[in-house]
């Protein structure tokens, strides 16, 4: 909501494959109903869709795809939207003209943390000093099979990305304002050769 709503994120729903748009990668595939509800009040199709999700019929199932207007890689619970998420910011990073470049944006969770993948991925952006790449991180301290607890505690969420060259905010993701005045600074503020990971305590 908070990267939608805020105008933080440039996208066009009319032509959602259109160049020069930032792009959303829902790394935690398994929230895609909150994400649906979104594209559906936004237009991207119509909200009778939402009423059928994961229907026979259905294009919503219990992943978001590319089948869904404005979704561009489908995605799951086994990290591998972060990795493809800052193979995009590379990509948007190369594009010559300045109003072809975009921003990436993607939302994972302290569960999804737990994969190798995901970390790799932060090495890599780190090193490639990816400051088009905003990830926020979904600290809510549980997971799909066990929503109270985590398989393995995540403490000190952002030192573990600012030791892979990250910068690091922490917000009280309960609330609207703080999110959305980290996610300003992230798009207006003056970039530093480091991707952004702010951590949303939840």
């Amino acid at each position: 909501v908070a990267l939608y709503y805020s105008g933080v994120l440039r996208f066009d729903v009319e032509e959602p494959t259109r160049p020069g748009q930032d792009l959303f990668v829902l790394s935690k595939g398994h929230a895609v109903a909150t994400m649906a509800s979104i594209y559906a009040d936004l237009g991207y199709f119509g909200r009778e869709l939402v009423k059928n999700s994961r229907g026979l019929e259905s294009i919503l199932n219990g992943h978001p795809g590319p089948l869904l207007p404005g979704v561009h890689v489908s995605t799951g619970p086994e990290g591998h939207g972060l990795p493809v998420a800052q193979g995009l910011a590379l990509a948007g990073r190369m594009q010559g003209a300045s109003e072809a470049k975009f921003d990436v944006y993607c939302l994972t969770g302290d569960g999804e943390l737990q994969a190798g993948m995901i970390w790799e991925a932060a090495m890599f952006a780190g090193a490639k000093g990816l400051d088009n790449l905003c990830v926020l991180v979904d600290k809510n301290e549980g997971q799909l099979d066990n929503p109270r607890a985590l398989h393995f505690p995540m403490p000190a969420v952002g030192r573990r990305f600012e030791s892979f060259g990250w910068r690091a905010v922490e917000v009280d993701a309960t609330g609207y304002g703080s999110l959305v005045d980290a996610l300003q600074e992230f798009k207006h503020g003056v970039r530093n050769g480091k991707p952004t990971a702010i951590v949303c305590n939840s």
